[in-house]
């Protein structure tokens, strides 16, 4: 029952992943925000690009604040491998503003091991696919 029951979990994180990243990059209109080249829709050359790393704060895994769009070579090139992080922190702050990054590392302080059942990952999958609707129709 509990192998059932993780692989709903599994399956359901997988799909959050996919809906914040679509969020992220419609939000930032398909554009990498650091290089400013223009992605089309869909396209997986463009991604969502963790402030706080979704390893370092599950409560912050899919929130709609906690990230970026940046293409392939930004992300994996400059920010991870380029070893940028302070960088691309700076460069978050000036996407979303510094009340946005204060926020999300008050958010990690405040809840340093959250967990998530079945119904709470629903609604988060509710919740992000509201968001991205809005961004489209804006």
């Amino acid at each position: 029952m509990k192998d059932k029951y993780q692989k709903k979990v599994s399956k359901l994180e997988k799909k959050l992943d996919e809906l914040w990243s679509v969020y992220i990059r419609t939000r930032d209109f398909w554009s990498c925000m650091r290089c400013h080249q223009s992605f089309r829709l869909e396209s997986q050359k463009l991604q969502g690009a963790h402030i706080i790393r979704k390893g370092g704060s599950k409560f912050l895994r899919w929130h709609p604040n906690n990230g970026i769009a940046l293409c392939y070579s930004c992300h994996i090139g400059w920010q991870h491998l380029g070893g940028n992080e302070v960088e691309f922190v700076r460069l978050a702050e000036r996407v979303l503003g510094r009340e946005t990054i204060d926020e999300l590392l008050e958010l990690k302080k405040a809840h340093p091991t959250a967990r998530f059942g079945l119904k709470d990952l629903e609604l988060k999958a509710s919740e992000l696919a509201s968001l991205i609707k809005t961004v489209q129709d804006r």
